[in-house]
């Protein structure tokens, strides 16, 4: 037994050694190539920073095709000698490898439905971040949190692009360099809500005056250019309740992307400066009895 398996591997060496050398040969000459060029990009003065990562992916997934077509055409003859023999195996491979099929997969649907690129925003599944690298089969992310404070948290999410046929994608940074902002305050019952959405609109539309003018014409070009609709640039406000004990005022404004979290920070911080004023006036102008006894109950609930 030990003889005829040193005799089938002497065979095959013999069968397939030019393929082999010309096929380890081959992928040198590339990998070369891939580094030398990366070297010239990272090295390069007149690109920014953005630039290099895009024609880094670029390069990425260049020498990954180049190699696969050119490791078919090498093996082409034997490809087609053992197709029919090895379909049995090639079931077997495509079941143990599913993942990674379906990572390339979603990378071509990425690719053909360009649902998101370098520097989006997005958000799929519990993560959340900007994208700073994609490959052939993971994406990473520069993470966003926690929760929406739009600020980086010093971690970064590698997630396989299979989760593009599982989760569902959120770009929030789909109208671009302005986006609409929710801003949501918990209140419990008791709160004289009709005061404080007042003092929220306000505060708001005083906040959004900075941005509604440049905000309308931009949306405005988005609407033109991508033949979509485009979030109201107007303040919103709502009064939603959450249970028998709480309520939440919501109020949304458009503001620079970049600007979110000083904005939001700002309107809270105004907002939660006026409630202990609030609260001693209604305590003076009317008896509740599930009213907070102090400032501190409503800064519970909405701190």
């Amino acid at each position: 037994m030990l003889d005829e398996i040193v005799s089938w591997l002497e065979k095959a060496a013999g069968i397939y050694s030019s393929a082999v050398w010309v096929s380890i040969f081959f992928m040198l000459i590339v990998l070369i190539a891939k580094v030398a060029l990366m070297r010239l990009i990272t090295r390069s003065d007149n690109l920014s920073m953005e630039t290099k990562r895009q024609w880094a992916v670029y390069l990425s997934h260049l020498s990954f095709i180049v190699a696969a077509i050119g490791l078919i055409v090498i093996w082409s003859n034997e490809i087609r000698t053992i197709a029919l023999s090895m379909a049995a195996v090639a079931v077997a491979i495509a079941v143990s490898f599913k993942e990674i099929i379906t990572c390339l997969t979603s990378s071509l649907l990425r690719a053909v439905s360009n649902s998101y690129k370098l520097g989006d925003h997005i958000q799929i599944g519990k993560y959340k971040g900007r994208v700073v690298d994609i490959d052939m089969t993971t994406t990473t992310l520069m993470e966003i949190g926690p929760g929406n404070i739009f600020q980086f948290s010093g971690r970064a999410v590698i997630f396989p692009n299979s989760l593009l046929f599982s989760e569902p994608l959120i770009r929030l940074d789909f109208t671009g360099e302005y986006v609409a902002h929710a801003i949501e305050i918990p209140v419990p019952f008791g709160f004289p809500v009709g005061q404080g959405k007042e003092i929220l609109m306000e505060i708001v539309e005083e906040i959004s005056q900075r941005y509604l003018a440049p905000a309308k014409r931009y949306m405005s070009r988005m609407e033109r250019r991508h033949l979509t609709d485009t979030p109201s640039v107007e303040p919103r406000f709502a009064i939603l309740p959450v249970d028998e004990k709480s309520l939440r005022l919501v109020a949304r404004l458009v503001v620079l992307h970049a600007d979110q979290l000083e904005v939001e920070q700002e309107i809270l911080f105004r907002f939660m400066s006026q409630v202990p004023g609030l609260m001693k006036s209604a305590r003076e102008d009317m008896s509740f009895e599930g009213l907070p006894s102090d400032t501190e109950d409503l800064t519970a609930h909405t701190g």
